[in-house]
């Protein structure tokens, strides 16, 4: 099975580590000086020459289909960074809590 990697056009990735977003172009710009010269897949961040994975294109699909939906009993969250956990988190819980205060005013 083959995964797609290929990003949209201009697309602009985030960094795990700092929170630069960049291009893609500017990642091939930081890999400039490795011996693969980007062709090991990853994306090196040009701010601080952090490496990740790549995002397949599916997976970015399935996200967009999981947003799409709107069920009492279904919460999206994304957490790319670690300071997206608590964000995340209380906007799970408030769609608990909004559902407990329309039961409970009932």
């Amino acid at each position: 099975m083959t995964t797609e990697l290929a990003p949209a056009p201009g697309a602009t990735f985030t960094c795990s580590s700092c929170g630069e977003s960049f291009t893609e172009k500017e990642a091939a710009v930081a890999c400039d000086n490795c011996v693969t010269r980007g062709g090991c897949g990853m994306l090196r961040c040009p701010r601080c020459g952090f490496e990740q994975t790549r995002t397949p294109a599916f997976l970015g699909r399935l996200l967009n289909l999981f947003r799409r939906l709107d069920a009492d009993n279904f919460q999206t969250v994304v957490i790319e960074r670690k300071e997206d956990i608590w964000p995340s988190f209380r906007a799970f819980l408030s769609k608990d809590r909004a559902k407990l205060s329309e039961t409970s005013s009932a």
